[in-house]
């Protein structure tokens, strides 16, 4: 007789967190691109605080986190991105979101968070974006009149 083995049955066939999801960093220069591919839920969401945190261990300026293969993101992925985000921020580093489908979009969009996070629609876009950003910010300051001059 065949025995059949039910995840998180009795702790047996339960798989790893890292069967679930994967998670890789790059890191060049000043920016950085963590990239989830899988399911993000209470089991893994840990996973994605710890890239967070590698991200920001090094001189980064700029976090880029890729979702576009990201299949189910529960409320602990959520909490997840909303501490990343608040550390960065305690670090002067911008977090943004790239891709993500329906699996993403809904669970943000449902818990009010959508306009927490600047979301782009590939990584490439986020980055690029950094760039133009710069740019118009030195081009403001350089406008701007000074106090003495009024």
């Amino acid at each position: 007789m065949a025995s059949t083995i039910h995840p998180f049955e009795g702790g047996t066939g339960c798989p790893e967190p890292s069967d679930l999801l994967e998670i890789t960093v790059d890191q060049d220069g000043g920016t950085a691109i963590v990239t989830a591919r899988g399911e993000i839920d209470l089991y893994t969401a840990p996973m994605l605080s710890s890239a967070l945190q590698e991200a920001l261990a090094g001189s980064t300026e700029l976090i880029v986190v890729d979702l576009s293969e990201v299949t189910f993101m529960a409320s602990s992925g959520l909490a997840a991105l909303l501490t990343g985000l608040d550390e960065a921020k305690r670090h002067r580093c911008e977090l943004r979101l790239a891709g993500g489908g329906r699996a993403v979009q809904r669970p943000l969009q449902a818990a009010g968070l959508g306009g927490h996070f600047e979301h782009y629609p590939t990584a490439t876009e986020a980055v690029r974006q950094r760039s133009r950003g710069r740019l118009s910010l030195m081009i403001t300051a350089r406008t701007a009149p000074s106090p003495d001059r009024r």
